[in-house]
């Protein structure tokens, strides 16, 4: 059972923060008119790029993804970063929670008791990232991820 909750962790931390992105991108997508799925795959597509060229990670970096996910290395780790900055989770060298609860407001108003939880967990993992002394951007992707994958395991 160990290896099982292992291997599940670890592909979570593979694609949460894709997922989590993939989310607010849906969000402001939407939110512009957008009704396919095309654009927003385009539009993360776009932030991939725009970000791999800024953080310039190399192949090896980028191949450790499949092995262990977007953490195994600082410039994933910056990529990460600068895709959730982009998204509106990340701002400066801190989790935009502000803009973030508004995000899921929007997102959750059909379903109050989501939404609330989604709000609670937002405000702890400012919290724990806070708490953590975290004081760069890449840093703060990686603990504020960490702790949406925790929240997302009890759930």
């Amino acid at each position: 059972r160990f290896l099982i909750w292992i291997t599940v962790f670890n592909n979570m931390m593979r694609v949460v923060p894709v997922l989590l992105a993939l989310l607010v991108v849906a969000h402001h997508a939407q939110a512009d008119g957008a009704q396919d799925m095309s654009m927003i795959k385009d539009t993360m597509i776009n932030y991939y790029k725009e970000c791999k060229a800024q953080i310039n990670p190399t192949k090896e970096d980028v191949a450790k993804v499949k092995e262990c996910g977007f953490f195994c290395s600082k410039p994933t780790q910056c990529l990460v970063a600068c895709m959730l900055e982009k998204c509106g989770m990340i701002s400066g060298n801190e989790m935009a929670t502000a803009n973030m609860k508004s995000m899921i407001e929007s997102m959750m108003s059909d379903d109050k008791e989501a939404e609330k939880m989604a709000k609670e967990e937002t405000e702890k993992c400012d919290k724990a990232v806070k708490a953590s002394n975290v004081t760069e951007k890449c840093g703060v992707a990686v603990e504020m991820t960490r702790c949406w994958i925790d929240w997302m395991a009890k759930q």
